[in-house]
């Protein structure tokens, strides 16, 4: 029974390591992109967006993996919530396109980015916290 338990212990350090070694890989890209194109603020703004797409990747990768660990109850509460946080998503992206965006130079630009990345990561880390303390 110790065995189990400490194989059981080091699968769920190794697990947690892991996702946190996403969020430090992907942040650590997204500060080396920053870092090669700080030219100008279009450019940055685009590593923004490639860390974006890591982070949906990230997403949906961490609901198919609770769907194996939530009862199903609570699996169907998860994909509500999904559901509200992408009209949540949609609505913001819009709001910033509507504010931020549509002006003639790319600092506003740039800060869109920003914003769409933190609710990107938050979002993942929120399912990591799931993920954890179920």
């Amino acid at each position: 029974m110790k065995k189990f338990f400490v194989v059981f212990y080091v699968f769920i350090f190794n697990l947690n390591y892991g996702y946190a070694n996403i969020v430090e890989n992907i942040d650590k890209e997204r500060q080396n992109c920053f870092e090669i194109n700080f030219q100008s603020d279009y450019t940055t703004a685009q590593c923004n967006y490639v860390a974006i797409e890591k982070y949906n990747s990230e997403i949906q990768k961490s609901l198919k993996n609770l769907k194996k660990t939530l009862t199903k109850s609570q699996y169907k509460l998860l994909l509500i919530s999904q559901k509200h946080w992408n009209t949540f998503i949609k609505n913001d992206n819009t709001l910033l396109a509507n504010t931020l965006e549509n002006k003639f130079y790319f600092e506003p630009y740039l800060i869109s980015s920003n914003i769409k990345f933190e609710n990107y990561k938050q979002r993942y880390q929120e399912l990591l916290n799931l993920y954890e303390y179920k």
